[in-house]
């Protein structure tokens, strides 16, 4: 059997030198933690003081909740109608729904108006989300959007994120959200270093998710 051993006091050390440097950071734990557990990786998130973090699907909010978590959670993966854990959390004001299509903008505003949402827009990676021609004219009223999110673009082309920003800037709330951390167009890298001492990790030592503001 494998046996990874961290050094937590440089582990800690390092977390919190990122985290520092870059305000608004939301940690992820997503599936048995990166092998650390939901456990841990909550009690790491309360230690570093953030005020939100992200699972991976809706079925991982009540895990993080039954290990202390009862603060904001973001859930990445894109609500669909059959899902029936994600459309019972819509009406839990602490947990924020990806929508990545436009024709479930009016669907989560029946079942849950208020909802806080992030809303995905389609990159050249093409896994979710709305198209960005369609950005403009979505009609988002009646429903709390906290910001708006993309997949790494294919190749990781600066460029074209970018390109999704200035399409988000033009809808009519994209200067209106709500003043969380999540509150700009974000994108989402994985980590492929194994080095603990320069991975940019939060949510495990050396391979996780991190969520970060891109500006445009």
């Amino acid at each position: 059997m494998l046996k990874l051993t961290v050094d937590a006091e440089r582990w800690h050390s390092h977390v919190a030198a990122f985290v520092d440097s870059c305000p608004g950071i939301v940690p992820v734990t997503k599936g048995n933690g990166y092998g650390f557990g939901h456990a841990l990786t909550v009690q790491e998130s309360q230690r570093l003081g953030v005020g939100i973090i992200a699972v991976s699907v809706a079925q991982e909010v009540a895990s993080v909740r039954e290990h202390g978590w009862d603060k904001e959670v973001v859930v990445p993966n894109p609500w669909r109608p059959g899902d029936e854990v994600a459309t019972e959390l819509l009406s839990d004001p602490k947990v924020i729904t990806t929508i990545s299509r436009a024709e479930d903008v009016a669907a989560v505003r029946d079942i849950a108006p208020g909802a806080p949402i992030l809303v995905e827009v389609e990159t050249s990676m093409h896994r979710h989300g709305v198209c960005a021609d369609e950005v403009a004219a979505l009609n988002l009223d009646g429903l709390n959007v906290r910001g708006w999110t993309i997949h790494l673009p294919s190749g990781a082309a600066l460029d074209e994120g970018r390109e999704m920003a200035r399409i988000v800037k033009r809808h009519p709330l994209a200067h209106a959200v709500s003043g969380s951390p999540i509150s700009a167009l974000t994108t989402t890298r994985r980590c492929r270093r194994n080095s603990t001492s320069r991975c940019g990790c939060v949510s495990g030592p050396g391979c996780g998710w991190v969520t970060s503001t891109l500006t445009g």
